[in-house]
This record gives structure tokens, sequence and C-alpha cells, in this order.
């Protein structure tokens, strides 16, 4: 692959992120725990080869750890922003929910990120699986 069409690869990612960021902050946490198991047979086996693919690239395997902190900080600052929020400290909502829930909504932004930076260097089939949880709480919370 020549520089520039890594570099037009990596800015093609940056954009996709921006949008994924853009979708986020439109979704309620309350939404994103409408999300499938993160411990789905063969999800391990797809992101790693989707990490690999990135990788390989040079450029894109630090934009995607720089991507899935950022998106993992924004997961945390939800919940943090919900469990101040009186309303739902009272009834136990969201910020209060089973562990697995949280860890759910953490790994479907983080395989959107991973899908969403790796695009076009993966198979459509192991994108729609990554982007599947994500797609559901798209869906759920428009």
């Amino acid at each position: 692959m020549t520089g520039a069409s890594e570099g037009g690869l990596r800015a093609r990612a940056e954009q996709r992120l921006e949008i994924l960021a853009r979708q986020l902050e439109r979704v309620g946490l309350a939404d994103l725990q409408v999300v499938t198991n993160h411990n789905e047979p063969g999800r391990d086996a797809i992101r790693r080869r989707a990490t690999e693919a990135a990788v390989e690239t040079g450029d894109l395997g630090d934009l995607l750890a720089d991507a899935r902190n950022r998106f993992w900080d924004w997961v945390q600052s939800a919940y943090n922003r919900l469990r101040s929020d009186p309303y739902w400290a009272q009834v136990g909502g969201p910020a209060q929910g089973p562990v697995d829930d949280r860890i759910s909504v953490f790994w479907a932004v983080d395989d959107a990120v991973l899908a969403t930076v790796t695009y076009e260097l993966i198979s459509e089939e192991d994108r729609e699986t990554l982007l599947e949880p994500y797609a559901r709480m798209m869906a759920f919370g428009s």
C-alpha cells in the first residue's frame, strides 16, 4: 500500500469516527444497554482479525488505539454523568445496572469503533457482526 493510499484510508477512517461520535452523542445510555452479549461465539476471532488488519497498515493501528481510548472514556463519562443524575440515583437506573450490562455497552461501542476504523480492511460479514449491537442500539435510540 502506498503512503498516499494509506493516508486516504486513515482520513476516511477518521471521518467515519467523527460520524460515530456524533451518533453516540444522540443516543441515551439506557439505549446503549439494549445490546447483544459481548461473548458471542466467534466474536473474539473477528476482533483479532480486524485489529491485526489495522496494525498491519501501520497508521491505522495508532488511530484504532487512540479511538478506543476516546470512546471508552466517553462511555465511562456517560455512566459517571448518569450516576450523578438525581432521578437515576433514586430509581436505580442504568448507572446502577448489572456489571454485565455495562460491559456489553463498552464492547458494543468498542466493536463499532473497530469496525469503523477497519471498515475497508475487513470482510462485509465481519463488519456486520461487529456493527450488529451498535446497529441495534441506534435503531432502539432513534
